[in-house]
């Protein structure tokens, strides 16, 4: 019996390791994003379906077929998205609007970063 109690508690022992590692494995996947740089055609696909699913269907396919990977992609203003076959005015203001958001949150990630590591500008 406290052979089986040893056992026990050893199986536990694992079961709650490989439970908060695999939940920490996954914390530091939803923290740790691939830069908008980094984005391939197909992260912008997925991005565009879960910031603007009703579009995704509509465009996702020229997205991919101009290529237009992360860097493409913030670069992208209502003429090129017009240029795209983008005809919908509302439609075009609307990724604009979405595409400009990825730009002011990579903006104050950086800032972040400069403040951690703290700035030339203080010495």
């Amino acid at each position: 019996m406290a052979h089986e109690n040893a056992h026990m508690s050893t199986s536990k022992r694992r079961e709650s390791t490989t439970s908060s590692t695999s939940s920490s494995g996954r914390d530091k996947r939803k923290s740790k994003q691939k830069p908008v740089y980094f984005w391939s055609t197909q992260d912008v696909v997925r991005w565009m379906k879960k910031q603007l699913p009703e579009m995704e269907a509509l465009y996702a396919s020229r997205f991919l077929d101009n290529d237009i990977s992360g860097r493409v992609l913030v670069r992208l203003n209502e003429d090129r998205l017009e240029q795209l076959g983008i005809v919908d005015r509302e439609h075009r203001q609307e990724i604009e609007k979405q595409i400009i958001r990825i730009k002011l949150n990579r903006d104050v990630h950086e800032l972040k970063l400069l403040q951690q590591k703290g700035s030339i500008f203080q010495r």
